[in-house]
């Protein structure tokens, strides 16, 4: 009898960790665009992709993720992140206030993009730089007006940790229920 109320027990705290494991991390995600130059590509495209792993109200910190998901001159799509010369973000109450980032295509490996090369400066203030070259070496920064937006996060629905917490209590009472009958 003893047994089966810590096993009873034991379920019922798996079930209530796991629904707060189960919340998301505070890990924070953008979208960010900008005009291409005409050096680096003549049709000066819109380039647009996601900057995810970012944490909120903190200075300096790389991204985990950097990946350019739309361009029109069709190249440079794909994943950033592999050994970046410069990878430094900054932000401040869900904004990115800071953003320097500088990935030669020739420093990454398969599966990163390994024939362009992007760069990314953003001052708070307004000033940016950037650009996306076709070129595994090199990449003409020029002014451009970068935007980072931030992706809302999907919250957890709000009944699994009641779901959770009421099988428990619902394995509680059959125990109580069972422990009753047997004396």
């Amino acid at each position: 009898m003893k047994i089966k109320f810590i096993a009873a027990a034991l379920a019922g705290a798996l079930m209530l960790a796991a629904s707060f494991w189960s919340y998301p991390a505070n890990a924070l995600t953008f979208q960010f665009s900008f005009t291409n130059s005409a050096i680096n590509d003549p049709a000066q495209s819109l380039v647009q992709g996601i900057i995810s792993g970012l944490q909120d109200n903190t200075a300096s910190q790389p991204a985990l993720s950097v990946q350019v998901t739309s361009n029109p001159a069709g190249f440079g799509l794909g994943e950033y992140i592999g050994i970046p010369t410069g990878n430094s973000f900054t932000v401040s109450a869900g904004i990115i206030t800071h953003a320097g980032l500088l990935v030669f295509g020739i420093d990454n490996s398969s599966p990163q993009v390994t024939c362009c090369t992007l760069d990314l400066a953003f001052y708070l203030g307004g000033q940016s730089d950037a650009g996306l070259g076709n070129h595994l070496n090199s990449v003409q920064q020029a002014p451009a007006n970068v935007v980072f937006t931030p992706v809302a996060q999907t919250p957890l629905p709000a009944a699994l940790p009641l779901f959770a917490t009421g099988l428990g209590a619902l394995g509680l009472l059959g125990w109580k229920r069972k422990r009753k009958q047997a004396a």
